[in-house]
């Protein structure tokens, strides 16, 4: 369900980022559709978490909260990854709430507020995990990701900065480098979105 999610995100932040636009203003209140939004929202923050606990951190033993400074690893990757995150999914919940005839200004207050609550969140569980911890980098990059979308949309009422990636496999023919890449990402798409699933750090 979260592959799925972050992919359809994925292909539909690859347009122009005024594409898709919603104006709740346009668009009249419809109860039904908001205890929709509302419903799918709590859903995929159970479900997702539910996933995340068995893919994600089953292999790895808890303890109890602590914090860990990891902005010297990954070469930040992981922090564009935490912005990147945090920009679309706030896009993808505001239009939500739009289309369910939210106000322009709230829905960009719902949907910013819960994306931001929902990656705090799994930074909650890295907290209580022995191979992870609470990081105020990626924090900061969550937060970066929020401000980006809802300062545009409040202030310009677009999205003239949007965040895109690409990616490719790069085959190995050293076995060495080989076994290091799969011990990292692991072995296949699925894998490739699960970063972090591996023990070792760069």
């Amino acid at each position: 369900m979260v592959l799925l999610f972050f992919y359809g995100i994925s292909c539909w932040s690859q347009d122009t980022v005024s594409v898709g636009k919603l104006n709740a203003d346009t668009i009249p209140a419809n109860s039904n559709r908001q205890w929709l939004v509302g419903g799918l929202t709590v859903a995929g923050y159970g479900g997702s978490f539910a996933f995340l606990s068995t893919a994600w951190y089953k292999d790895f033993p808890r303890r109890s909260f602590h914090t860990f400074n990891d902005n010297g690893e990954w070469l930040q990757v992981d922090k564009v990854g935490h912005t990147w995150t945090t920009y679309h999914t706030s896009r993808l919940t505001t239009n939500l709430w739009q289309w369910a005839g939210v106000a322009d200004k709230k829905a960009v207050i719902y949907g910013t507020g819960t994306s931001f609550l929902y990656m705090l969140s799994i930074e909650y569980l890295d907290g209580h995990s022995v191979e992870w911890g609470w990081s105020w980098g990626d924090v900061g990059a969550n937060f970066v990701g929020a401000a980006l979308f809802a300062g545009q949309e409040l202030g310009w009422q677009e999205q003239k900065v949007g965040l895109k990636f690409s990616s490719h496999y790069k085959d190995y023919r050293e076995r060495q480098l080989i076994d290091r890449a799969n011990d990292l990402y692991g072995r296949g798409n699925t894998a490739a979105f699960l970063p972090g699933q591996a023990p070792q750090r760069l």
